[in-house]
């Protein structure tokens, strides 16, 4: 997979330019700037994620070589060529490419945008998120927090986890959430309401987008689900209520507070929802992890939090700069971070676990008493009731087997 890491002098020395890109994706190239910059602007003049982009250009001509490579890779690269489309996707992460020859020219070049802002900022000052926007940031935490993730509509869970977490001593103010408060489970708007009415602080998921793409403000484009992901999709688009999508209107890609950083999947795009897959998964990628860990240092912090996969572990930065990896038997007892430079750790699924443990699944981080340790907690739940849940909405036009797949797969933990 080609990496588009581009620095200043690259940026600014055309042969050098030409040279590195040519040598990363094997196409034959031709440079023209001034054509393919006026392609990109006319192409993208409606699109929000690149007004950055066009701001800076107006303040400071040296960035109009941003635009110049932002177009020379999507223009001189793919032209109408699918193959070359393709592995241009697949050079930036993105993970469902639109099939058809037309090609998404706002997608492709705000992705390769957001991926080198931090070489492009090197002369200002008001460098954009990864997500387009500015990061959300709360007020401090308190010495002992709880993260939450994946609640899925399940209820049951949901209520269960807050019971528990309060007999932690962890007030409602010192609970976190990495998103997906909706999708599968048979209550999205319980659980919406729930996260409102506690004043949860929450980062958005790709479900709590999955249900407002069409109206959404993120201009998140459609991904190609299978057909029982998008049936399950068409029931909870359509369940969602006026005053749910308000909440999830207001909910953005990462949270910053104190220490650590909070996204759904990871830090390096935090708007494709990938996945940081373990170590001894299929489909393990050491260096998206290193480069998570980097995005963890530019925002100063020591720790991230995702969701997501459903599945708790956690990924350590040692003093060695080695990765370590706790998961399994090893998040049995607390994860000691005093030794570690940086973490993440996925705080598992409260809604829908798929470790084989049913019980619902969330992670205290504690720094009371000079600790600094992740503690994982599993809660019994009504199981069989989140499943009638499910099964009560096929009536109001979940698909039934859809529906039943999805309660029985609670039962295993699966």
């Amino acid at each position: 997979m080609a990496k588009f890491k581009i620095t200043w002098n690259e940026l600014n020395d055309e042969s050098k330019l030409k040279a590195r890109i040519g040598e990363e994706i094997k196409v034959d190239i031709k440079f023209d700037a001034n054509r393919a910059v006026k392609k990109i602007i006319e192409e993208t003049k409606n699109d929000s994620r690149l007004e950055n982009v066009r701001k800076i250009t107006e303040a400071d001509k040296k960035m109009k070589r941003i635009k110049s490579l932002i177009a020379y890779l999507t223009m001189e690269l793919v032209k109408d060529d699918k193959t070359k489309i393709d592995e241009l996707n697949k050079a930036l992460g993105i993970t469902t490419p639109n099939t058809n020859i037309q090609i998404n020219y706002s997608e492709i070049a705000a992705k390769i945008y957001e991926q080198n802002n931090a070489e492009f900022s090197l002369d200002y000052t008001a460098k954009p998120s990864s997500s387009g926007t500015a990061p959300t940031t709360a007020p401090s935490a308190s010495a002992k927090i709880a993260v939450i993730s994946d609640i899925h509509s399940n209820l049951q869970a949901f209520q269960a986890v807050l019971a528990d977490i309060a007999k932690q001593g962890i007030s409602d103010s010192n609970i976190y959430c990495c998103g997906d408060i909706v999708g599968y489970g048979g209550n999205p708007n319980e659980c919406v309401e729930l996260i409102q009415r506690k004043g949860i602080k929450c980062v958005l998921g790709n479900h709590d987008a999955e249900v407002r793409i069409g109206e959404d403000k993120w201009h998140i484009p459609e991904r190609n689900y299978n057909p029982e992901i998008s049936s399950m999709f068409k029931y909870h688009k359509k369940a969602i209520s006026s005053e749910s999508k308000k909440v999830l209107d207001n909910l953005e890609f990462t949270l910053e507070v104190d220490d650590f950083i909070i996204v759904h999947g990871e830090l390096t795009y935090p708007k494709g929802f990938s996945y940081i897959i373990p170590s001894g998964y299929r489909d393990y990628n050491p260096e998206f992890v290193i480069r998570n860990f980097r995005k963890i240092e530019e925002r100063k912090k020591k720790l991230c939090f995702i969701g997501h996969l459903h599945i708790p572990f956690v990924v350590l930065n040692n003093q060695q700069d080695e990765i370590e990896w706790k998961q399994k038997d090893d998040l049995i007892n607390a994860i000691d971070l005093k030794s570690a430079k940086l973490a993440i750790v996925n705080v598992g699924s409260v809604g829908q676990p798929r470790d084989g443990n049913n019980k619902a699944c969330y992670a205290i981080y504690d720094k009371e008493n000079g600790k600094i340790e992740i503690r994982y907690v599993r809660v019994h739940y009504d199981i069989s009731e989140a499943q009638k849940a499910i099964r009560d909405r096929i009536s109001e036009g979940y698909d039934e087997d859809v529906a039943n797949k999805m309660a029985d797969r609670l039962e295993n933990g699966q």
